[in-house]
């Protein structure tokens, strides 16, 4: 028996070996393919240096070439993608400024050093790996040792070893989501109440949440300048779980506090992951105030509401479900997940990729995660269909623009991708994505790169495609909302690399630095946003008068079923007019209502009182509310 394992084990290995050579002569190939298009000298004209057919097959021959050299030679496996993938941050560099450069340089240095030297840095992994290639190991050997492990750790507490108690970390757990609710939650508050809510994108989900409570359908007019489903631009039908709470409390403010406490209710399902991947519950405890501090999650609610921090708790439910094994709940939250929006399907694609081939899973749990992939994948085209046909196309070419030639499209920016693939490094590690990557990185002080292995590699997908690959600077920024799925990817593959450690003095360390870098970054990122609770304090009386002048032009517009035209900073707080646009959107509204804040509202006032609009109120300075000649005679004979 010991012999047939032996020889398995080999085959495995032999296996190995052939996909492993085949890939990295693929990746070879592709930076050989960008080098002879002449993208490593130019970036500029990356996407228009197209190769020849010449080129097409020197590029063949040589992948037959270095895969046969792989498969024979050791020294070609080990060397050959570590060099090619050097080769590409080297030459992407030339044009990204010294970050780059550095960066490539250090990747450089570690290729370089012994195998020794990184066995001792990847210890834990090494150690799991070992124990997966142990010849003769069934599935109830594994699940006997984790037991033994459990078991080990419930008399470590037992003895009193100085771990917390459950009611210690439900308490501290609590301090820290009430914190955040107080933080975040008011500064968002104080800058709806500011007036610096922008239409763009509060205005749509105010009006819309309004539409939905009305109509039952998500209309809105100031997205897109005329009367359309928002499902036309994002597939989000997970906006309906929201609509019940809505109800009870019709106003703008109920968004932004559903928003923080669905950010805040992500400490449950991150908590529980911690206790079922091991960790103690004084590191668990320390990893919720971490996720409470981390300052792209109070980042993203900054810039108002949107749907995608649903992402953060469910993505953080179905891996902790996930793990412990209720996969019919998972599959749930899955469901919840894609319902957030259409491209959500691209993190539980990740997610359940990485399940499906992460060591020490069951085999029910790889059939389930490899269907659930599957399906992410089915559902993904087919939202990504319907926003097409029905909507008005999704905005992958305004997002990686960088990317298109021709007559553009989603098809041309995937070809262009494929056809020069130096140009995704050039553009995913420009100077201006490593302030992302250190915000992003630092507050869990570098953990999810120290621990990260191969097959976690996968979770990563996600940032680089939505954070690092696109050319919308508010993409990497973390005061937007595309930083609410790739910060879960990068809690867990911390959480992971804290649960291979041995020592649990270190992992509570760790964990309590990473509490307190977040803390610090906070306040370092956020510090300035205090602005909006002094510019509140110091003009709370003009600002009661300008909610006064807008909630009667609410009033008068759904009496008279008038069309407003607002400045961007109004539009939130004229929520409940059917026919609300930007000014920008329509210069011959009934209403005008605009921010004399502002030196271009200001001209657009004078403008309009030239052109005939009467002066129905002003708060000078502040607000003033206009409309045409005959819409002002008629209120008048109403009165």
């Amino acid at each position: 028996m010991a012999q047939m394992n032996e020889a398995a084990r080999q085959n495995k290995e032999r296996h190995r070996a052939v996909f492993s050579s085949a890939f990295q002569a693929f990746c070879a190939v592709l930076c050989l393919q960008s080098f002879m298009s002449g993208s490593v000298f130019s970036p500029e004209e990356l996407i228009t240096g197209w190769i020849s057919a010449g080129d097409l097959l020197l590029s063949a021959l040589f992948w037959v070439l270095y895969f046969f050299l792989s498969l024979q030679f050791k020294w070609a496996r080990e060397w050959g993608l570590p060099v090619s993938l050097a080769a590409v941050l080297v030459t992407a560099s030339a044009n990204g400024g010294g970050p780059g450069l550095f960066a490539a340089l250090l990747f450089l240095l570690y290729v370089s050093l012994p195998e020794t030297v990184k066995n001792r840095w990847r210890k834990g992994n090494g150690r799991q790996e070992e124990q997966e290639k142990k010849p003769g190991e069934s599935e109830g050997y594994k699940k006997e040792i984790r037991s033994k492990e459990k078991e080990k750790s419930e008399k470590k507490e037992a003895s009193g070893t100085g771990d917390w108690s459950r009611r210690r970390l439900i308490a501290t757990a609590a301090a820290g989501g009430v914190l955040f609710l107080l933080a975040a939650g008011g500064i968002t508050a104080f800058r709806y109440l500011e007036f610096r809510s922008p239409g763009f994108d509060f205005g749509i989900f105010t009006q819309m949440f309004d539409q939905m409570r009305t109509t039952g359908i998500p209309l809105t007019t100031c997205e897109r300048g005329r009367s359309l489903s928002h499902f036309a631009v994002h597939f989000s039908p997970a906006l309906y779980l929201l609509l019940p709470f809505y109800l009870l409390f019709p106003h703008p403010m109920t968004l932004i506090c559903l928003q923080v406490i669905g950010l805040a209710a992500g400490a449950l399902p991150l908590g529980g992951l911690c206790r079922s991947l091991g960790l103690s519950r004084r590191t668990s405890g320390w990893i919720i105030l971490a996720y409470f501090a981390y300052p792209a999650l109070t980042g993203g609610c900054l810039y108002d509401f949107h749907e995608n921090f649903m992402l953060t708790p469910f993505l953080l439910t179905f891996l902790y479900l996930a793990h412990t094994g209720r996969l019919k709940l998972a599959a749930l939250a899955a469901l919840c997940v894609l319902m957030v929006k259409e491209d959500a399907a691209i993190y539980l694609l990740c997610a359940s990729v990485y399940l499906a081939v992460r060591p020490g899973a069951a085999k029910r749990e790889r059939i389930f995660a490899a269907g659930l992939a599957c399906f992410s994948v089915i559902y993904f085209l087919g939202a990504v269909a319907y926003v097409s046909s029905q909507g008005l196309g999704t905005l992958a070419t305004v997002h990686y623009s960088q990317y298109e030639t021709g007559e553009g499209g989603f098809g041309n920016i995937i070809l262009n991708i494929l056809q020069d693939p130096l140009h995704v490094i050039w553009v995913a590690f420009r100077r201006e994505k490593w302030l992302y990557l250190m915000q992003m990185l630092a507050p869990l002080l570098f953990l999810p790169l120290i621990g990260l292995n191969r097959i976690q590699i996968i979770l990563l997908g996600p940032m680089f495609l939505f954070n690092l690959m696109t050319d919308y600077s508010y993409q990497y920024n973390i005061d937007f909302q595309y930083q609410f799925g790739t910060l879960v990817f990068l809690f867990y593959i911390t959480v992971q690399a804290l649960s291979r450690l041995d020592r649990e003095k270190l992992r509570t360390l760790l964990a309590c630095g990473m509490t307190a870098a977040g803390l610090v970054l906070f306040l370092f990122f956020h510090r300035d946003r205090t602005a909006y609770l002094e510019r509140w304090l110091e003009n709370r009386e003009d600002y009661a008068q300008m909610e006064e002048i807008l909630a009667q032009v609410r009033q008068e517009a759904e009496q008279n079923n008038q069309t407003v035209a607002a400045s961007t900073m109004l539009l939130a707080h004229l929520w409940t007019v059917d026919e609300l646009y930007d000014t920008d959107q329509m210069q011959d509204a009934d209403q005008v209502v605009l921010d004399l804040r502002y030196s271009e509202d200001r001209e657009l006032a004078q403008e309009y009182t030239e052109g005939g609009y009467q002066v129905r109120a002003e708060l000078p300075g502040f607000v003033i509310w206009l409309s045409e000649p005959g819409e002002a005679k008629n209120v008048g004979q109403q009165g």
